[in-house]
């Protein structure tokens, strides 16, 4: 090869583009710089996508990225439990050279795909540590289902034209435009009261309440999904069945008496939580999908095996259904849940006789446990 020969496929540089190319570096930086000061990173040498990545998600499920950038197995701590976060990026959306293998992590509760097309997030994907529902929506062959998704394009096209679907499959979708539009729609009149929160959903930004986890927990009271007067109001049980509950449970004891203020306030003063399986509100139960209530059973099992929760209270008759699929007469169920004893709560119109006899198994129970 001669000195004046180029070997294929090299391209020739002038110095006009070279001027180009350091001026176009220049802008790049400035915009690195301020991607790290939006992300409170004073200075990274790391590809900055994977900390956008895990930024973002921590924005959209209310939690927090994780102190340490080398946290193994876990990226993202939310209210449901841990996150690993991860990116698939192609250069359109037309057509994937990359796709992306989805392999569940033991002790981890969920996995998000952050979808870059063109450099552009087109979705955030959030998948169940149980994948299996998600493979038999797409009609998956290969092995290990349970644990492992080859996630390609078309199954992408797919979960994104059936949101109904993938959310009974356990996977919610988030895009920018939603986003936006939720941020758009959102209202928070003045500061949030009581235990009020926003999380975000599949649906959007939602205010509800706040899991309350006193520690120790000798007990935790358990809902399907908090009712929309509770969340108007900031405070567990605001509805007239929920305050007559209440008022059975201060008489059995598991609840302080004459302290004032709201009961959830004064239970985790006594080591006593609160908490849904669903955390969107609805007028009815019957409003939520398969797949929320399979989700927050799955997240209730792992918070009780986590802080070893002794006693589970339900204060109503769906609550007890969604753990075990049936429910036994008011009293202590013949099962345990999670290694916890499940109590279930007379009706709130229960005849007398079995509401007293209910009751007293608890405050007997209560008695001999302290």
């Amino acid at each position: 090869m001669s000195g004046g020969e180029l070997p294929h496929p090299a391209v020739r540089t002038s110095p006009a583009s070279a001027v180009e190319l350091l001026a176009a570096l220049s802008e790049y930086r400035l915009a690195r710089r301020r991607l790290l000061e939006v992300l409170a990173l004073p200075s990274s040498n790391r590809d900055p996508v994977p900390e956008v990545a895990e930024h973002l998600v921590a924005a959209i499920l209310g939690g927090a990225v994780a102190s340490s950038r080398v946290q193994r197995g876990w990226d993202v701590m939310t209210p449901e439990g841990t996150v690993q976060v991860r990116t698939l990026s192609n250069t359109t959306p037309d057509h994937w050279i990359n796709e992306h293998v989805v392999r569940s992590v033991d002790g981890v509760d969920r996995y998000a795909l952050v979808i870059l097309e063109g450099l552009e997030v087109s979705a955030v994907v959030v998948l169940p540590a149980d994948l299996s529902r998600v493979g038999a929506l797409l009609h998956k062959r290969h092995g290990d289902q349970a644990t492992t998704l080859q996630l390609t394009r078309q199954d992408y096209v797919r979960l994104r034209a059936d949101p109904s679907g993938a959310e009974a499959a356990g996977v919610l979708i988030w895009t920018p435009a939603g986003l936006a539009s939720a941020q758009r729609s959102s209202v928070t009149v003045g500061p949030l009261t009581g235990h009020q929160i926003q999380i975000a959903t599949a649906r959007g930004l939602t205010l509800t309440l706040a899991d309350l986890w006193p520690t120790p927990c000798r007990a935790v009271i358990v809902g399907v999904n908090p009712a929309p007067r509770s969340v108007e109001l900031g405070h567990y049980y605001q509805g007239s069945d929920g305050r007559r509950a209440l008022s059975r449970l201060r008489a059995a004891g598991l609840l302080p008496t004459g302290a004032g203020g709201y009961a959830d306030d004064q239970a985790m003063a006594a080591g006593v939580g609160f908490t849904d399986l669903v955390k969107r509100p609805t007028s009815r139960s019957t409003e939520l999908t398969a797949g929320e209530v399979a989700e927050g059973r799955t997240r209730l099992r792992a918070e009780l095996e986590a802080r070893r929760v002794p006693l589970v209270v339900c204060v109503f008759k769906p609550a007890v259904v969604a753990l075990f699929g049936v429910a036994a007469r008011p009293g202590f169920q013949p099962q345990e849940f999670a290694g916890s004893q499940v109590f279930r709560m007379p009706g709130p119109y229960a005849a007398s006789a079995e509401a007293e006899r209910a009751m007293q198994e608890l405050a007997s129970y209560l008695d001999d446990h302290g």
